[in-house]
């Protein structure tokens, strides 16, 4: 059986091959993307100052295309901030 990290892992990486046909995430890919996995965490954030520097992030990047190297860097951002408490789903 394997880790729940392994698994983690495993599930980030299909994710962005799913949406990745080159190796890279073009601004298309990345919008449907976020828009898939984190549209209600940019809908509705709990602190929207996190969400437009994680948007910022990856923006950055959309002209040269979003490698797996920059996705994760973004995606390390996230994940802290979520253990922080500065990202989630605001409740109504």
């Amino acid at each position: 059986m394997n880790s729940p990290l392994l698994e983690c892992s495993k599930t980030i990486s299909d994710v962005f091959n799913k949406y990745s046909k080159d190796g890279k995430l073009n601004k298309d890919q990345i919008k449907q993307l976020l828009n898939d996995h984190f549209g209600a965490l940019i809908k509705n954030p709990v602190n929207p100052e996190v969400t437009k520097e994680i948007l910022a992030r990856i923006k950055a990047k959309e002209e040269e295309g979003a490698t797996f190297e920059v996705f994760m860097g973004v995606l390390c951002y996230v994940f802290i901030e979520y253990h922080k408490g500065n990202i989630g789903i605001k409740k109504e």
